[in-house]
């Protein structure tokens, strides 16, 4: 997805019936075909492969390659979900290391908590003002045909009484 959104190409051909793919701002459609699928996907994995038994480093590079992809697949709920849980389990994970805390550790957990939001504000601002963010940070990328389905999706809410939803 991320070399898709670099390129500017697709890897498989798309169906012409999907409107999501038809946007002005480019998509990427990797393997398993509609971005929004992928996102889902990728959000889903990402947080499977934290509780996995990898080092540190390997973690945050895969959680850097998952919110590219993310962002290549432009999935704006996925993306938020993912943030709100990394964010979630960063407080759970310092939570834990202030348990079996030194000076030493303090200083790495002080000078994390200052340089991680840092550098990840630095580089997410970096990659939505590529091309590859395009469409996240355009403001009609919220009013296009595949957002404008799901808004009206939602109204029939509007039309239905508690007991019918909770049907």
């Amino acid at each position: 997805g991320i070399a898709e959104s670099i390129g500017q190409f697709r890897v498989y051909p798309i169906n012409d019936e999907w409107a999501a793919l038809k946007d002005t701002h480019f998509r990427a459609s990797a393997l398993m075909g509609h971005p929004l699928i992928n996102a889902a996907y990728t959000a889903s994995v990402m947080l499977i492969m934290l509780a996995m038994p990898y080092t540190g480093f390997q973690k945050a590079v895969m959680t850097a390659i998952c919110l590219g992809g993310l962002v290549a697949f432009g999935g704006r709920a996925a993306m938020a979900f993912s943030v709100l849980s990394l964010v979630f389990i960063g407080f759970f994970m310092i939570k834990e290391a202030i348990k079996r805390l030194t000076m030493l550790k303090l200083f790495i957990l002080i000078a994390a908590i200052i340089v991680v939001p840092l550098v990840t504000a630095g580089g997410l601002y970096a990659v939505l003002n590529s091309s590859i963010g395009d469409r996240l940070m355009s403001s009609s990328s919220l009013h296009d045909d595949s957002a404008a389905a799901r808004w009206l999706a939602f109204q029939a809410f509007d039309y239905m009484t508690g007991e019918e939803i909770m049907l």
